[in-house]
């Protein structure tokens, strides 16, 4: 039988392990993200932002979009339409 301290002692070493598996999905996400195939591709490049309206102020930020086609169904003939989707996924290299 086990006293508290090794039970203790164990669920902290399984949050840790849960962390670090937690830390490397992430990782491999953002791996996936930045992969460019037929389905889906990573573009990134320097956008203008507006900061404010009056007066107006704009600055350069880099932007990393992931885009992708998504196919819909027309319910009135069955046609399938391709939409291109994109997402932001970075701003000036820090993740969104």
């Amino acid at each position: 039988m086990r006293n508290r301290r090794q039970i203790i002692k164990r669920i902290e070493d399984t949050e840790q392990k849960i962390k670090s598996l937690k830390q490397e999905i992430t990782e491999l996400e953002r791996e996936n993200l930045l992969l460019s195939d037929k389905s889906q591709w990573f573009i990134e490049k320097e956008e203008e932002f507006s900061i404010s309206k009056r007066p107006k102020k704009t600055e350069m930020r880099l932007v990393g979009r992931v885009y992708w086609n998504e196919g819909f169904v027309d319910e009135d003939n069955g046609e399938v339409i391709t939409i291109e989707r994109n997402m932001i996924v970075r701003v000036n290299n820090n993740w969104v």
